[in-house]
């Protein structure tokens, strides 16, 4: 899913919460960690490409990924390390011990719920493979990129 989205879902939901009398602060962080989470789609990008452009990386995303996956027989098979199941339990351990990851386990939870139900009712979704699990990818390919 475009960044666009969860920024505007995310913003949708913070404002909703910060009329329902949360503190505007808490509700600025749930805002932020419900797409700033994506960060890993450019640190994936930085480590497969070897370049900083962000431009580039966002073609990369848009276009040159797709082309690949509309032309392989083969799923492609991706690890955005933020969109992982164990960091996700990290963060939620972090939620048990301080307010503010509370918001930020919420925002990243709003996230990446949104993202399962984007790639549920995607059309392509058999070419592209996320790793939902950081030790399941790596026990299976035996790299992380």
């Amino acid at each position: 899913m475009l960044p666009i989205f969860h920024i505007i879902f995310g913003l949708i939901l913070s404002i909703i919460l910060y009329l329902n009398n949360l503190n505007p602060f808490y509700a600025a962080i749930f805002f932020l960690a419900s797409f700033g989470f994506d960060i890993d789609h450019y640190i994936y990008y930085i480590f497969k490409k070897k370049s900083f452009n962000l431009p580039k990386a966002y073609i990369y995303f848009r276009k040159d990924l797709n082309k690949k996956l509309k032309n392989n027989q083969k799923p492609i098979r991706l690890l955005f390390i933020f969109h992982t199941i164990e960091f996700l339990f990290v963060i939620f351990l972090l939620a048990l011990l301080l307010e503010i990851f509370q918001w930020v386990f919420l925002g990243f939870l709003f996230h990446m719920v949104i993202d399962w139900i984007y790639l549920l009712i995607k059309k392509d979704n058999k070419k592209y493979k996320r790793a939902f699990s950081l030790i399941a990818y790596v026990s299976r390919h035996k790299k992380i990129i």
